[in-house]
């Protein structure tokens, strides 16, 4: 794959080349990697883009239904809609893992994309929030 303008690499680290941040070296990095901040950032989190981010947390507390799965889905539907519209989403599964003697409660949220315009690449991100 070509490669991309040069993001930050999160978690950030100091490059062993430039002395400076890791940076990310393709396309497909950068969008995984955009995807994930986006994920696990709350909406109103961010100072100067307060709309940036996802409202995932907010389900956390409620009760492992049916209407949690479909609640996370509609979100993962938003957020590709909006934010990453270059995007295919491919595959979605979210599993509630409960709160109980040996787990936190969270969700994990399981995608796999591509993109629009090159379907042969594929790539997955799994995310647990809790």
């Amino acid at each position: 794959m070509a490669t991309a303008l040069r993001n930050l690499r999160f978690p950030l680290q100091r490059s062993r080349t430039t002395g400076y941040f890791d940076l990310t070296e393709t396309t497909l990095e950068d969008v995984k990697k955009n995807l994930l901040m986006f994920f696990v950032v709350d909406e109103g989190e961010r100072m100067v883009r307060n709309e940036l981010g996802s409202r995932f947390r907010k389900y956390l507390f409620e009760p492992d239904n049916q209407n949690i799965r479909s609640k996370c889905e509609n979100e993962v539907n938003r957020i590709f809609g909006d934010y990453f519209p270059q995007l295919n989403l491919d595959q979605l599964q979210i599993d509630v893992i409960p709160d109980n003697a040996t787990t936190q409660g969270a969700l994990k949220i399981s995608i796999t994309y591509s993109f629009k315009n090159l379907s042969t690449v594929k790539d997955s991100l799994i995310v647990v929030l809790g």
